[in-house]
């Protein structure tokens, strides 16, 4: 039970039990009890408050309201126990003409079945009539003593009709005016809207109206229509039922019409309910003589097709545009009420899906939408979603099939009309195979015929009239792919089949059998035959999710089309921001959130101009070449994305002007080498800051070094940075918002013991760089940010296992670990790897790295000078010195002591191996250090110390320039290095 509903008289709502339950359960169920033996309770927990709804627009006279009934909470919780009871009997009493309210029945069979009567009647041309009746005020004027006589002679015990006779008779009514109550008064007949009991009681009346048809019928006073399919199987359709909803089906005879309306009148004076003439219609089908006289002796008006039952087309053609002109007429007039109110665009996208997007589902359920209807309806939400409750021509940024994906993929979740359509259709499919003996089901059996043991109908043959069903058949091979048998109590030999290669009865004993035996023999044959496999009957099993039930959202994921993008699936931010963010990466970046080979292909996808520095996507060297010796003037960059290593860039053209700018890999390794990086990274964050139009994003790793550096700038620019182990840390009282979230990535082939392989990877922070800053600029809380990133897909880890040789040992290329900070998380979650670690290099310089039009002119004071081949200086990298300082200055690699302490041994090799190892060692480490002067030597002497079991990692810590072009390089060579050594 819902229990936010308006209260009773008693003021409790259902909430209020269900909370204080503990509280109050013995006095309840004291009540209960007093109410079974004594058959009735206190007349004042029966009172009632009365409202009065309009049923329709303009209101005004007392007949265009409808009488709510608002009960006392105690009173309620009792009827919905005696309703619970009654329900589940209501199918056994009551007739399958009845649709309503009775467990497995719906109101789509019901116009299922009206529609294929008229296809019938059409196709064969033969004559009918459609009575539809309305009944006047239903529950208000239904006769107490007339249920009273239904439930007896239905077999309900006398202790039951006390119960009910209690309910229905002790009521008390009070009006609210203004919402102030008026006072008491009694009823004498009706039944309460609102009242849990209600609906059952009234379907069970509503029986005897069904029962005075049958019999007619059985007597010959009526016909109804007779339907004849394949197979020579009849079936006779008289009339249907939903409620007050009563629709007549007979031939187009007078007599017949008489007999009819001595019916209505004899149930009007034993139930007190009225038929209500005005409203009713007599509709006829084909060429119907004399129809006015006819309709003279109902006393109703002459209807015609196509119309309306149960708030559906009634005998519409199955192409017929305008049937759906109702439901686009209703979204029409529920935007015509939002146009006058603001809605923000994260409304706009609930009320689609809450409230647009449900009001044509009913029909979808049952008819087929032309793809001209379907494009005429979402027009309507796509222009809502980008132009507001105006409907206000706006530039629609991105496609319609990108926001009806899933959310997980990028979209909004916005489901498509005609897919949608196709998975409510199948459902109909689902349901022919799943259900027993209900009469829909038993009506299109017989209309179109059933193969395969009754699982479904024959094809759909001859020309289209209504083709309700027809229609839905054009669902049945994706369905029927998604559906599989569940063998039940059928015999052995029912189910075997020697011409599908099951073979023959051939069964082996394991001696000869004597003469004697053989009537045995075939005895023993004949009772396996009628062997029953199991004593459940036969199923059908869903295979398309949903538990092996069908389920409408499974259906519609099966038919969507699959997609490879990812986007997170939850976001701790408020759903306004995650619909901005949303817009922003897919409308200005075009991103599809996937992570390509490269940062340059992600950021600049379908046509968007990114510049990207160091070896994110291309060298340094190239990228700067490219902006200063274009032929052509190249756009103004959207985003630039820039990683800083231990290189000075400055680009003064008029075409690096990025909105955004975003500053990857300031280390502290960096810091603390270079005494001049603290003036390096201020240096920095001025020149961008000066070719930026707006905001200026910093994501170096978080250090303290680097904070005070950045102190200054923190009123011109936002600043923010990512740090490379897990964990949230947002300084709020600061302009700078620090996002310590793990840029780390795990690959399934990565597989030692309980390995966990931890570190950063130069794709993933670029998109974690390019999201944070678009964040902080919109104002998104750091937090939300933060949350954010960590549920984004990082791509493959830089770590590769390069061989498994034939001593046990595994070899890891993990040479992209440049930094001491890479490093570190890569031991990290080599932590449960026993492990030969390879570490050394040196710091970068510019050798090998240069474009072949430029020219090294002379290094000084670790300024490199480059020139072009014409002479004109074009650009200068500033660097450290070239050659290893034996400062006593801390480099970093001290760090790498504590997670050092888990494996079996350190290998320096380069020119800085030296300062590594004396590092180290003055630090504490406690297992083997050895020294090689390259990796060659730093390879074979980890082939003769390691064990079996043991890893082989290449992590240097540092650059790659002493002997190498670039980090690749240098991996290439390590597994080249690797196989030839064994």
């Amino acid at each position: 039970m819902k229990g936010d509903k308006a209260p009773g008289p008693d003021g409790f709502t259902v909430t209020f039990w269900q909370f204080y339950w503990d509280f109050v359960k013995e006095e309840i169920v004291d009540l209960f009890k007093e109410f079974y033996e004594q058959r009735s309770f206190a007349k004042s927990l029966n009172t009632t408050f009365l409202i009065l709804i309009p049923k329709k627009g303009r209101a005004e006279d007392l007949g265009d309201f409808r009488p709510i009934s608002l009960l006392g909470g105690l009173y309620k919780l009792l009827a919905k126990v005696l309703a619970n009871r009654l329900k589940k009997v209501l199918g056994k009493v009551v007739s399958v003409d009845q649709n309503a309210f009775v467990r497995g029945r719906q109101i789509l069979d019901a116009s299922l079945i009206a529609n294929e009567v008229i296809d019938f009647w059409n196709k064969h041309k033969e004559k009918g009539l459609i009575c539809k009746l309305d009944i006047e005020k239903a529950y208000d004027s239904i006769n107490w003593n007339f249920l009273i006589k239904v439930l007896h002679k239905m077999g309900f015990g006398s202790r039951w009709m006390k119960w009910i006779w209690w309910c229905i008779s002790t009521a008390k009514f009070s009006i609210l005016v203004n919402g102030v109550p008026t006072g008491f008064f009694s009823s004498s007949k009706g039944l309460r809207q609102g009242d849990p009991l209600s609906p059952y009681l009234f379907v069970l009346g509503m029986e005897v109206l069904s029962a005075l048809i049958r019999r007619a019928v059985v007597r010959g006073f009526i016909l109804g229509c007779s339907l004849r399919g394949r197979g020579r199987m009849e079936m006779d359709v008289s009339h249907l039922l939903f409620v007050d909803d009563t629709i007549i089906f007979c031939e187009a005879r007078k007599e017949y019409l008489t007999s009819l309306s001595w019916i209505l009148a004899w149930f009007e004076a034993a139930s007190g309910l009225r038929i209500n003439l005005a409203k009713s219609e007599l509709i006829p089908i084909g060429e119907v003589e004399e129809i006015e006289e006819m309709v003279v002796e109902l006393g109703c008006k002459v209807g015609a097709l196509p119309s309306v039952y149960l708030g559906l087309p009634l005998g519409a053609h199955h192409k017929a545009i305008s049937m759906w002109d109702g439901v686009e007429e209703r979204m029409r007039r529920r935007l015509a009420i939002w146009k006058r109110q603001y809605i923000s665009k994260s409304g706009r996208i609930t009320l689609i899906k809450s409230t647009l997007a449900s009001i044509p589902i009913y029909q979808l359920s049952l008819f087929r939408m032309s793809k001209i209807v379907a494009r005429r309806l979402e027009k309507l939400q796509r222009d809502f979603l980008w132009g507001g409750g105006r409907m206000e021509r706006k530039i629609h940024l991105i496609n319609w099939e990108v926001v009806c994906t899933q959310k997980e993929k990028g979209g909004l979740g916005i489901q498509k009309i005609d897919l949608l359509n196709k998975a409510l259709l199948g459902k109909w499919i689902w349901r022919f195979a799943f259900e027993k003996d209900i009469i829909w089901k038993k009506m299109i059996g017989v209309k179109y015929g059933q193969e395969g043991f009754g699982w479904r109908t024959n094809e759909a043959c001859g020309a289209f009239g209504v083709g309700v069903w027809k229609e839905i058949l054009k669902e049945a091979n994706w369905c029927w792919d998604n559906i599989i048998f569940k063998g039940g109590n059928a015999t052995v030999n029912e189910v075997w089949d020697s011409s599908l290669g099951q073979g023959g009865w051939n069964l082996r004993f394991a001696r000869d059998s004597n003469d004697w035996e053989l009537d045995l023999i075939g005895a023993l044959f004949n009772m396996l035959r009628n062997f029953k496999i199991s004593q459940e009957e036969d199923s059908v099993v869903w295979k398309g999710g949903g538990q092996g039930t069908f389920g409408v959202r499974h259906a519609y994921n099966l038919l969507v089309a699959p997609n490879t993008l990812a986007f997170p699936r939850k976001m701790q931010i408020t759903f306004f921001y995650t619909v901005v963010l949303w817009e922003i990466v897919l409308a200005l970046f075009r991103v599809h959130w996937v992570f390509p080979e490269t940062v340059k292909e992600m950021l600049s996808h379908l046509g968007i101009e990114v510049f990207v520095g160091g070896n994110l996507g291309i060298p340094l060297s190239e990228a700067a070449i490219q902006c200063l010796t274009c032929p052509s003037p190249k756009p103004v960059f959207q985003v630039a994305v820039v990683e800083v290593s231990s290189y000075q860039l400055e680009v003064p053209n008029k075409h690096f002007c990025p909105s955004v700018a975003v500053v990857l890999n300031l280390t502290s390794d960096h810091l603390e080498r270079h005494k001049t990086m603290k003036n390096y990274a201020i240096t920095k964050c001025r020149l961008l800051s000066h070719m930026t139009n707006s905001k200026l994003g910093i994501l170096p790793f978080g250090n303290k070094l680097l904070n005070e550096a950045m102190e200054e700038l923190v009123n011109e620019v936002n600043l923010a940075w990512i740090g490379a182990f897990p964990g949230v840390k947002v300084d709020k009282e600061e302009k700078v918002a620090s996002l310590r979230v793990p840029a780390i990535g795990v690959v399934s082939e990565l597989k030692l013991g309980a390995l966990n392989v931890m570190g950063t990877h130069n794709y993933y922070n670029a998109a974690v760089a390019a999201l944070s800053v678009l964040g902080l600029d919109m104002g998104i809380d750091t937090e939300a940010i933060s949350s954010t990133i960590e549920k984004l897909r990082v791509p493959p880890h830089r770590m590769q296992i390069v061989h498994k040789d034939s001593y046990g040992v595994t070899w890891i290329d993990d040479s992209k670990a440049t930094n001491v900070e890479a490093t570190y998380t890569g031991l990290l979650g080599l932590k449960e790897q026993k492990s030969v670690i390879l570490l050394g290099g040196l710091a970068k310089t510019l050798e090998g790295d240069v474009g072949s039009s430029f020219q090294l002119l002379m290094w000084r004071d670790g300024c490199l000078s480059m020139k072009h081949h014409k002479g004109r200086e074009c650009f200068c990298f500033l660097s450290g010195k070239c050659q290893v300082s034996n400062s006593q200055e801390s480099n970093g690699f001290e760090q790498l002591v504590e997670p050092l302490k888990y494996h079996r041994c350190v290998i320096t090799f380069g020119f800085s191996g030296p300062l590594i190892q004396k590092t180290l060692s003055d630090d504490g480490l406690s297992i083997p250090c050895f020294e090689a002067a390259n990796l060659e030597d730093a390879v074979n002497c980890a082939r003769s110390v390691a064990r079996y079991g043991d890893a082989v990692v290449l992590s240097p810590g540092c650059a790659s320039f002493d002997e190498f072009r670039n980090f690749e390089h240098r991996g290439k060579v390590f597994q080249e290095l690797v196989f030839s050594s064994e």
